[in-house]
C-alpha cells in the first residue's frame, strides 16, 4: 500500500526546509516539469538515503594535528563523505601520482574516477569536469549543475586542489545535483510514496508510557509518545531484519535513538551540542554520527515547517548498532543523553516522526 498524497505532501513540505532544497511530490514534479516543457531535472529522493544529507558530524578533538579540521555541518545541509569512519585519516595526505576519487549521489549511485596526477596538482574543476565526462553511475553531470561535499565541507573553490581540501586516495565525495532555474541554482528532489510503509505507522500522540518499560537492542526504549510516526519501506533492505527485532534483547537487534536536523538552543546542532558535553566530561569521541534516545532531546534540534496553515516540528527515528557505539551520559538535569556512532553504516533511519506545534 502506498502512502496517501497529503502525507507525502507533508514530508515534501518537511524536506523543502529541512534541506533547503525544493523538494516535490511525484505528481507535482511531473506537473512542474511539463509547465517549464520538459526543462526540469529532478533527483528522486530515496528516503532511505535522507540520514546521508541529514546527519550532522563533528571533528577529532581540539588537536588540529589529530583531525582533518572538518566542520561540524553544512550551511543548508549535512552531508558525510565518509561511508566509515576508517575513511577519515590522522597522518598527512599521501601525494599520489595515480588515485581514485569515489563520487556517491544521494540515491546511492557512484562513479570511481582515476586520475594519472597529484592531489596538489588536480584542482576540483578537474574533478568536475571528469565526472561530467564519465558514464553511468553519478556521472554525466553538467559542470555548472555539480555541488560537490568532501567531509561534510563542500568544494567551493574550483581553482583549489584537492589536497588542500583533505582528499586521500580513494576518498569519498558526495554530489548533488543543481538545478538552473530561473537563474537560481537549487537542487531539486521528488518523493515516491512508495517508500513509504503505511502499514507500520503509529500514532503516539495521546499515549503517556509514564511507568512502562521498553527495551530494544539490549537498550531502554523510549517511545516518541506525542508524536506521529510514519514508517520507512526497510524491510529487506539491509538483508536479513534482526535489527529491527522489538524481543528487547535479541542478538542482532539494535537499539532506538533520534535525530534532529536543525540548529538548537544557542544555534548549536544535534553534533555541536553532544560533541561539546563529550569535551566537557574528558570524552574524545569526536566524529560519527550524533544521536539520542530521548525524543525530548532530538527536539530541541527539530525541523520546523508549514504545512496546509500550520506548523509542525519532524525528526528521524533510527536503530543504531551497539558496536563501537559511544555514550555520552547526562550530567547536569536538561543536558540529555547523547549517543555517538562513529561508522555511518551502523545507523540507519526506519521512521520519521512529526507533531503539530
Amino acid at each position: 500500500m502506498a502512502a496517501g498524497s497529503a502525507t507525502v505532501q507533508l514530508l515534501a513540505d518537511a524536506f523543502s526546509v529541512s534541506l533547503k532544497a525544493n523538494v516535490y511530490t511525484y505528481d507535482a514534479y511531473c506537473a512542474e516539469k511539463t509547465k517549464r516543457g520538459g526543462e526540469l531535472y529532478s533527483e528522486e529522493l530515496n528516503i532511505l538515503k535522507l540520514f546521508e544529507l541529514s546527519y550532522m558530524s563533528a571533528p577529532f578533538g581540539d588537536d588540529p594535528a589529530n583531525s582533518l579540521s572538518v566542520t561540524a555541518s553544512l550551511q543548508g545541509m549535512s552531508i558525510s563523505a565518509t561511508s566509515t569512519a576508517s575513511s577519515l585519516v590522522t597522518e598527512s595526505v599521501p601525494a599520489y601520482d595515480e588515485f581514485l576519487i569515489i563520487v556517491k549521489n544521494i540515491i546511492g549511485k557512484s562513479s570511481t574516477l582515476s586520475f594519472q596526477t597529484t592531489l596538489s596538482t588536480t584542482t576540483v574543476l578537474d574533478l568536475k569536469k571528469t565526472l561530467s565526462r564519465s558514464e553511468g553511475g553519478a556521472g554525466g553531470i553538467p559542470v555548472a549543475q555539480q555541488r560537490l561535499v568532501f567531509a561534510s565541507e563542500p568544494l567551493e573553490d574550483d581553482t583549489k586542489s584537492l589536497e588542500s581540501y583533505g582528499l586521500h586516495n580513494e576518498a569519498v565525495v558526495y554530489l548533488v545535483v543543481r538545478t538552473d532555474t530561473k537563474g537560481a541554482a537549487s537542487e531539486v528532489y521528488h518523493i515516491d510514496p512508495k517508500l513509504l510503509h503505511p502499514s507500520y505507522d503509529y500514532d503516539f500522540t495521546n499515549i503517556n508510557d509514564a511507568g512502562q518499560t521498553f527495551r530494544r537492542g539490549g537498550y531502554p526504549y523510549y517511545r516518541p509518545c506525542g508524536w506521529k510516526r510514519l514508517a520507512l519501506r526497510v524491510l529487506g533492505i539491509f538483508g536479513e531484519d534482526k535489527w529491527l527485532g522489538s524481543t528487547g534483547s535479541a542478538p542482532g537487534e539494535w537499539p532506538v535513538c533520534y535525530h534532529g536536523t536543525a540548529n538548537g538552543p544557542d544555534e548549536k546542532n544535534i553534533a555541536q551540542a553532544g560533541y561539546e558535553l563529550s569535551k566537557g566530561r574528558g570524552f574524545q569521541y569526536g566524529k560519527g554520527v550524533y544521536c539520542t534516545p530521548y525524543v525530548s532531546v532530538a527536539e530541541k534540534y527539530a525541523v520546523e515547517f508549514e504545512h496546509s496553515g500550520r506548523r509542525y516540528k519532524i525528526l528521524l527515528q533510527s536503530r543504531v548498532s551497539p558496536q563501537d557505539l559511544k555514550i555520552i551520559p547526562e550530567k547536569t538535569p536538561g543536558d540529555g543523553e547523547y549517543w555517538v556512532q562513529p561508522d555511518q553504516e551502523k545507523i540507519r533511519a526506519y521512521s520519521i516522526c512529526y507533531k503539530q506545534i
